[in-house]
């Protein structure tokens, strides 16, 4: 995995994902803390956590039917109790997050809880104007990101090089976009909007006492973190932490205004598009 890469550069990475590990390490400790000191507030929200799980483990099993050699790079006794890990915490980060949400006034489900008949008091836009906030934020992440990358023109980290390589060889996968590769973009879009916006988002509104225009603090802490869990992806290494920043705040207002599903739309789409335009944006 470290071919090719120089003393600095290893360090570099041991450092930032080592960082990004202890932060996220200590959001599912302070939520589990969360958990066992209102364990009767969280339960109500039990059932979202569960069907978010059961989706994302849904996306995992089609990606393992449409490319079954995925099971030559991540065999089943480690997939299995991985993805066992991730429904845990996906059910936790919807409890807490939705707990949260409620504590401080913000939207969670609204789609979801309109078509349970459950009218939420707390929605703040027009449906007619939920399409459009979508629609301007995904063209604001796919515009910005095309002039950022023409900007500056990076290249492919050569960890990221590495990695690809391998797994292809393990796999014989090719590194055209394919089905699988839309299924698992999609989860990994839908995972990560319940753990940051739902979950560290709403988390740190409510622990810091970020309400009113405070909230932004929120926002911009998790887009930062967000933008930390990107790491070693590109090279020179900013461009990557500045497009992953730049598109996290609209998304952080997108949920304050628009819920959970606007911004796991916008970014399912986002990744989806990159997965077959974004490669021609950064050069071999």
């Amino acid at each position: 995995m470290f071919r090719g890469l120089d003393p600095d550069s290893v360090v570099y990475l041991v450092l930032t994902s080592g960082l990004y590990g202890l932060i996220m390490l200590g959001l599912i400790i302070a939520q589990l803390v969360e958990f066992c000191i209102r364990p009767r507030a969280m339960r109500r929200y039990v059932v979202y956590g569960v069907a978010v799980a059961c989706l994302v483990l849904a996306f995992d099993v089609l990606a393992v039917i449409l490319e079954p050699n995925i099971l030559k790079v991540q065999p089943l006794y480690v997939l299995i109790p991985f993805d066992i890990l991730v429904a845990g915490k996906l059910v936790l980060l919807t409890m807490v997050g939705m707990y949260c949400c409620a504590a401080t006034d913000q939207v969670d489900w609204p789609l979801v809880k309109g078509l349970l008949g459950q009218q939420d008091r707390r929605r703040t836009i027009m449906a007619w104007q939920w399409p459009l906030a979508v629609g301007l934020c995904l063209a604001w992440a796919v515009g910005m990101s095309w002039l950022l990358f023409q900007a500056t023109s990076p290249q492919i980290s050569q960890l990221l090089k590495n990695v690809s390589e391998v797994q292809q060889a393990q796999a014989g996968l090719s590194d055209e976009p394919s089905a699988m590769l839309v299924v698992v973009m999609v989860a990994f879009g839908f995972g990560e909007e319940v753990m940051f916006r739902l979950g560290l988002q709403n988390y740190l509104a409510l622990r810091l006492k970020l309400g009113g225009g405070r909230y932004a603090i929120a926002v911009a802490v998790t887009s930062a973190v967000w933008a930390l869990g990107h790491a070693n992806m590109v090279s020179p290494e900013w461009v990557k932490l500045l497009q992953m920043f730049l598109i996290g705040l609209p998304l952080g207002y997108l949920f304050r205004y628009c819920g959970l599903e606007a911004c796991m739309i916008t970014h399912a789409g986002f990744n989806v598009l990159v997965l077959f335009y974004g490669t021609s944006w950064i050069r071999s």
